[in-house]
C-alpha cells in the first residue's frame, strides 16, 4: 500500500474536505450571529483567531516533524491530522 496516495489524489481530497469545512463553518457561523450579541460574537472571534494559529504556529512544526515524520509510521502521520482536524 506504499504509495498508493499522489500529489493529485491528496489535493483533490483537500478540495473535496475543505468544500464540505467552508460550508459548516459558514453555517455555524450565521447559526452564533443569530443567537449571541456582537460583542461577544466578536470577543470569541479574536480569541480563536489568536489563541489557534499561535499555539499551531508554535506547537505544529515540532509535532509534525519529531513525533509523526520521523516515527516512518503512517499510523502517526494519520493520527497527527485527526488531532488536527479535532
Amino acid at each position: 500500500m506504499r504509495g498508493w496516495v499522489t500529489a493529485e489524489a491528496q489535493t483533490i481530497a483537500w478540495m473535496v474536505i475543505f468544500f464540505f469545512a467552508s460550508a459548516a463553518a459558514s453555517s455555524a457561523y450565521l447559526t452564533v450571529s443569530e443567537t449571541f450579541p456582537l460583542e461577544i460574537r466578536a470577543l470569541a472571534i479574536a480569541f480563536f483567531y489568536a489563541v489557534g494559529p499561535g499555539s499551531v504556529a508554535f506547537a505544529g512544526p515540532l509535532l509534525l516533524k519529531r513525533a509523526l515524520i520521523d516515527t516512518g509510521s503512517r499510523g502517526s502521520v494519520f493520527a497527527g491530522y485527526v488531532l488536527g482536524a479535532a
